[in-house]
């Protein structure tokens, strides 16, 4: 091994000298997304002996950083891809694998293993995916929730809610520029296939259905809504979602606005 300089202290932080001692998940930058490093692109590598297989990367832990990919194949890109995709939104693993499709992070999917796939949908923080073996043994993936593509069937997805009781809170989040246009239309399901409502706020530890940053707060009255006939279902993931009237949830329905940001 050739002589090395300790750069423990540095501001160059801490490094492995081979692959075998290095840690896992060193983070190179930017959360994880994997870089290519030289001695021909960083000098200092040269001058203290180093050499770019030094660092080992976990596979899993990037491809759950990259999910966001996999989620928009599910959700909406299968069919215009030729991803052959069931009416409850469930495709091959192997299959998926297969595609010629990069992560945001430049990671072509054929570089993981089904067993990735498999961690990272339970390593998912939002649990945006299930996963299913058939009579084959084959393994497939799907989203849980978000779809814009018609291939996917309500009734195949998701489970009717029957009874207002069965879901306490039913609550949209938004920001404020949507909502100047909400007010005046009610809330439209836009390109998806359906609205989105939380069971509950993120700070109460609800993960799906409501990002974290949102302005407004849109409480829903389910039962009204029901009693009138709109039909809603619950997603694997615990979201709450319906079609609306005509792809619209009227404003009548609103039970109570709640802004959490002051207004400027």
């Amino acid at each position: 091994m050739p002589e090395t300089t300790d750069l423990s202290n540095s501001s160059y932080g801490e490094f492995a000298y081979n692959c075998e001692e290095a840690k896992l998940d060193v983070d190179i930058k930017n959360g994880g997304r994997v870089s290519v490093l030289s001695s021909d692109s960083l000098p200092i590598f040269k001058h203290v002996g180093l050499g770019a297989e030094l660092v080992k990367l976990d596979p899993v832990k990037h491809l759950c950083m990259e999910s966001k990919t996999i989620a928009w194949v599910l959700r909406h890109g299968a069919v215009k891809m030729d991803l052959k995709i069931r009416s409850n939104g469930y495709c091959s693993i192997k299959d998926l694998l297969e595609m010629d499709v990069k992560t945001g992070g430049g990671i072509p999917l054929s570089s993981f293993t089904v067993a990735d796939m498999m961690s990272m949908v339970a390593c998912d923080p939002k649990q945006r995916f299930s996963t299913i073996e058939k009579e084959d043994g084959q393994l497939y993936i799907r989203a849980n929730q978000g779809h814009t593509m018609d291939a996917v069937q309500t009734a195949e997805l998701l489970r009717e809610i029957k009874s207002a009781d069965e879901v306490p809170m039913c609550v949209h989040g938004t920001f404020r520029n949507n909502f100047r246009g909400i007010r005046k239309t009610g809330l439209k399901r836009m390109k998806r296939n359906h609205v989105h409502f939380a069971t509950g706020l993120p700070q109460d530890g609800v993960i799906s259905g409501m990002k974290s940053k949102c302005e407004v707060l849109i409480y829903l009255d389910l039962a009204k809504a029901m009693k009138d006939g709109m039909k809603f279902f619950m997603s694997e993931n615990g979201v709450v979602l319906t079609e609306g009237f005509d792809g619209v949830v009227p404003r009548e329905y609103f039970e109570k606005i709640v802004y959490v940001t002051k207004e400027e």
